[in-house]
């Protein structure tokens, strides 16, 4: 699984926030024994695609470099749920969560075409503000969200602080 952070309109800066107590919160996928914190494995300097992170007072930071990302090396099971905790500083783009099954990636995109949508990204090739998982959604600058993604074997699942946003029914073929 990984995290990706991307531009797409104006710069935006982010902060991924470490587990609270209990573990509960964070980037985090859940395995059989219970969740599995990748903050732990979320190493800036070896795992940086574009732009510049930092692990800065326990938090993920970056800067708003366009397309800023970061991939977070991790096999996940067959199902399982991916959840980011996180605060965008400033700007106005979109928030990309890639997840995979089995051999295929796809991305949850938050705040999408100028925070203006939540949606799965090219479900029957259409982009994430224009198919059938697209939702009126914004993310709003200075405020901790939690945003998470259930992973089944024919649904995924998404979550905005708390509210489902979209259940969908998916073939993986």
């Amino acid at each position: 699984v990984m995290v990706k952070v991307r531009r797409h309109t104006l710069p935006s800066a982010y902060t991924i926030t470490p587990p609270m107590e209990g573990g509960t919160e964070g980037i985090r996928a859940a395995s059989e024994g219970g969740w599995t914190n990748l903050m732990a494995v979320s190493d800036p300097a070896k795992f940086t695609v574009k732009g510049n992170w930092e692990m800065k007072d326990g938090r993920l930071k970056s800067d708003a470099t366009v397309d800023a990302r970061m991939e977070i090396p991790y096999q996940p099971p067959e199902e399982y749920d991916f959840q980011i905790k996180f605060m965008r500083t400033q700007g106005q783009d979109h928030i990309a969560m890639i997840l995979a099954k089995e051999d295929r990636q796809f991305a949850w995109l938050l705040g999408h075409m100028g925070n203006k949508y939540f949606g799965f990204e090219f479900v029957d090739g259409k982009y994430a503000n224009g198919n059938d998982t697209t939702r009126p959604g914004m993310i709003q600058n200075g405020r901790i969200h939690v945003a998470r993604v259930e992973v089944r074997k024919k649904e995924l699942t998404a979550y905005f602080d708390g509210a489902k946003i979209v259940q969908y029914r998916v073939n993986y073929d």
